[in-house]
C-alpha cells in the first residue's frame, strides 16, 4: 500500500510540475509572439547605421532592444539603413533590418529583441561581458542610467575579464539622458544573473527601453555600454 500511495504521489508531482513548466512555456511563447506580431503602420525611418534605427525602432514602438555591436562594424562609417513599410509588424520590421546589414541576426531573448553579430562576427571580448554571472545586482528606484552602467562595467567580474583584454569602461556621461532614472517605479534584486539578463530585464521592465555594448577605440581599447 506505501509503495502505491509513493508511486500515485510522484506520479501527481510530476504532472503538476510538468503543467507548470508547460504553462510557463507557453506564457513565455505567446510573450513573444505578442512582441512580434505587434502592428505598425507608416514606417518611414532612415538612419546612417543599425545601433540608430534599432534605438528609433524601440522608441518609437516601446519595445525592448538591446543590440551588441559587431567586432569589424565602425557605427562612425555611415551605413544607411532605410524602413519604408505602410502595413506590418515588428518581425518585418526586424527582418527589413538585417537584410540591409546581413552581418547581424535577432532573436528574443528574455521576451526582450536581441540583435547580435553572426558568431564570426562576434567581439569575443564582448560576449565574454555579456555571459559573465554576477555574484549580486541591486537597482533601486532613484538608479540613474550613468549608476547602472557604472555598477555593471565596474563589476569585479567584469573588470576580470577587462583587464585580460586591457580595455577600459568608458564611463562617461553623454548628456542628461544618461543622468536620468532607468524607470520611474523600477527595482530589481537578483543572484548568479549574468549581464546580458540583467541588461534585458531592466529594458523589459523599465521606461528605458534600448541598449547596447560595443568597443571603440584605435585598439578597441574602451568598452561602452549605452541604455
Amino acid at each position: 500500500m506505501k509503495k502505491l500511495v509513493s508511486r500515485v504521489t510522484t506520479a501527481i508531482v510530476i504532472t503538476v510540475f510538468g503543467a507548470c513548466a508547460f504553462t510557463v512555456d507557453s506564457l513565455a511563447q505567446d510573450t513573444r509572439e505578442e512582441l512580434l506580431r505587434l502592428p505598425v503602420k507608416n514606417v518611414q525611418m532612415h538612419a546612417d547605421n543599425i545601433g540608430l534605427i534599432l534605438s528609433r525602432v524601440a522608441d518609437q514602438y516601446n519595445v525592448p532592444i538591446g543590440f551588441e555591436v559587431a567586432t569589424d562594424d565602425d557605427l562612425s562609417i555611415t551605413r544607411t539603413i532605410t524602413i519604408d513599410m505602410k502595413d506590418g509588424t515588428i518581425q518585418e520590421v526586424l527582418k527589413s533590418i538585417v537584410d540591409q546589414n546581413p552581418i547581424y541576426k535577432w532573436e528574443i531573448r528574455d521576451d526582450v529583441i536581441n540583435v547580435f553579430p553572426r558568431e564570426r562576427n562576434r567581439d569575443v571580448l564582448l560576449k565574454e561581458v555579456l555571459e559573465t554571472r554576477l555574484d549580486h545586482v541591486s537597482i533601486n528606484k532613484q538608479t540613474t542610467r550613468f549608476t547602472l552602467k557604472q555598477t555593471l562595467c565596474e563589476n569585479a567580474a567584469v573588470m576580470k575579464i577587462l583587464n585580460v583584454y586591457t580595455v577600459t569602461p568608458a564611463n562617461e556621461t553623454f548628456g542628461s539622458r544618461d543622468l536620468g532614472k532607468v524607470g520611474r517605479d523600477f527595482s530589481f534584486i537578483a543572484s548568479n544573473v549574468s549581464v546580458a539578463s540583467v541588461l534585458n530585464r531592466v529594458i523589459q521592465n523599465s521606461q528605458t527601453k534600448y541598449w547596447t555594448i560595443m568597443r571603440y577605440g584605435d585598439r578597441k581599447q574602451y568598452l561602452v555600454l549605452n541604455f
